[in-house]
């Protein structure tokens, strides 16, 4: 391990040591036990993840009725996540996580719905990065027949050592090693974990597994893409949708690179998609041929606009997964850090719309989730990370040449 890799290593274990500690010391002064008044008893599917997380989680949730009926099925999650998720859940409870760590009557809204004994409770809360500290004490005050909770994937001593498991629950250990090869991007990919996840927690209720196949995520196909192209003055696959920004910067493109990627296909429209946040990290650039969108769609006109496009291009965000399940061919500019786990889709699932673009001279170290072996953590993170800030708008330009070539449409002229 390099000197900055055991730095950097150590350094971000004491950073989610106290942030969890704090997390949890808030937490467990927000819900008392409940005492439910009703008998209805739904299954409770508790999931921490953003949007793309919740893409990847519909490959099993399409199968929740089925398997559980005649008991409804209750999604609490973050409220962004909604849109996703409607089509496939009898209801939707909302979690505002700064509300419920610091607003008396968020908490009290939250514990009137809740107030019930459920089923089964389901949590998927990401334990790696922090959800059980923010969680922990309203999943312990849930009543349940039975109450799961996973491990987590990538939990080494070094990355997270501070957890704690909630209460009553029977905790699913962490999917086994399968032996991967240095470079090997098939196995450990977070789909993978989430089918193991849901099956051993089926396994335990006595319901059948669910299969690769039965598990690939999908999103029911937009109805009216034209409608939204008219209503922003747009036309259908006239435009490449693209997303500038995240909410993570340090999976953020380099906003330079990218206009660097607009000016070499000057034909084309690019019509840049996002939240008021990510407008500003635009830091008012602009180009002869982008339509700023930014903060001026709804998540369903999001999606509607990104099936509508010729191509998408974007980052390692929810997006991008939105592009992937929807079938639009799209080019995802990646860091290497957590390369195989959320980018590329393992080729089982059958994703070949899908294309990855990242830095060929990182590969060996993906997986490093930040903790970088080239520098300080504290320039990563003011930075960005340095496979992706260094990534070359080349290789960008040139995946994106390829498919339009592909499929007899505009090409760059400059590359």
């Amino acid at each position: 391990m390099s000197i900055w890799r055991w730095c950097n290593t150590a350094l971000y274990g004491v950073y989610y040591r106290q942030r969890g500690a704090r997390i949890a010391r808030l937490g467990k002064t927000t819900v008392g036990l409940l005492q439910p008044e009703t008998d209805e008893n739904p299954v409770l599917y508790v999931a921490y993840g953003r949007i793309g997380d919740m893409v990847l989680a519909t490959g099993h949730f399409k199968h929740l009725r089925r398997l559980f009926h005649p008991a409804p099925v209750w999604l609490l999650g973050r409220p962004e996540t909604e849109a996703v998720f409607r089509p496939y859940i009898d209801r939707f409870v909302p979690f505002d996580e700064r509300g419920y760590l610091s607003d008396r009557a968020v908490q009290e809204t939250l514990r009137t719905v809740l107030n019930r004994r459920f089923k089964y409770v389901i949590a998927d809360i990401h334990t790696y990065y922090g959800g059980v500290f923010v969680l922990g004490s309203l999943l312990e005050a849930l009543p349940g027949a039975r109450k799961f909770i996973y491990e987590g994937y990538c939990l080494s001593s070094g990355l997270a050592p501070y957890r704690i498991y909630p209460k009553g629950f029977e905790t699913i250990s962490t999917k086994p090693d399968t032996g991967e090869q240095e470079g090997d991007l098939t196995q450990r990919h977070v789909l993978h974990h989430t089918a193991f996840y849901v099956n051993r927690v089926l396994e335990a209720l006595g319901l059948p597994c669910l299969s690769e196949t039965d598990l690939r995520p999908e999103l029911p196909e937009s109805q009216d893409g034209e409608t939204a192209c008219r209503d922003f003055g747009l036309r259908p696959k006239a435009f490449i949708a693209w997303q500038p920004a995240s909410n993570n910067r340090k999976k953020d493109y380099p906003i330079d690179r990218w206009f660097d990627v607009i000016a070499a296909f000057p034909s084309m429209t690019f019509v840049a998609l996002g939240t008021r946040q990510e407008r500003e990290k635009l830091a008012g650039r602009t180009a002869p041929n982008l339509v700023d969108l930014c903060g001026r769609t709804s998540l369903t006109q999001t999606m509607q606009l990104i099936q509508a496009a010729r191509l998408y291009v974007g980052l390692d965000s929810g997006l991008s997964h939105i592009a992937s399940v929807l079938g639009q061919t799209s080019v995802c500019v990646t860091q290497n850090s957590n390369l195989g786990y959320f980018f590329p889709y393992p080729p089982e699932y059958r994703f070949t719309n899908q294309h990855t673009v990242y830095h060929p001279d990182y590969i060996a170290c993906s997986g490093c989730f930040m903790t970088c072996q080239h520098e300080f953590i504290a320039t990563t993170y003011r930075r960005g990370s340095l496979c992706l800030r260094t990534l070359s708008p080349h290789y960008v330009i040139a995946e994106m040449e390829k498919i339009l070539s592909s499929t007899g449409g505009n090409t760059s002229e400059n590359l």
